[in-house]
């Protein structure tokens, strides 16, 4: 199993801990050999709202290639998610993967209506 968690510039470090925590603990319980990664919309680096910078972040291709794709926050300024964000959820949900909204993360995944049919 391969979960793509989404992060972005200004997520809160809770946000992507918890499903890294949740999905993490499979492996950890010896239950299976599940992988979690960040990606983003460019990889590289960003910074949380705390300040930290988390660096080898993976690009959107990570979401092509997961079971889970989850969401866990969205912009404070709940802007309208880009096209490119959507075609990502859509493809994920289109060959078979789970979209996962958890809090402000349901705002991107109710934007891209597709995912839901």
């Amino acid at each position: 199993m391969r979960i793509a968690v989404y992060a972005f510039n200004g997520v809160t470090m809770f946000h992507l801990a918890v499903p890294q925590m949740v999905f993490d603990e499979v492996p950890r319980q010896g239950l299976g050999q599940w992988t979690t990664v960040l990606f983003s919309d460019q990889a590289g680096h960003i910074r949380t709202t705390e300040g930290y910078s988390l660096g080898e972040i993976d690009g959107p291709s990570a979401a092509e290639e997961a079971d889970i794709v989850v969401v866990p926050s969205w912009y404070d300024d709940e802007r309208k998610p880009s096209d490119a964000f959507i075609d990502v959820l859509r493809r994920a949900h289109g060959r078979g993967a789970t979209i996962v909204g958890l809090c402000l993360g349901a705002i991107p995944v109710a934007d891209a209506p597709a995912c839901m049919s």
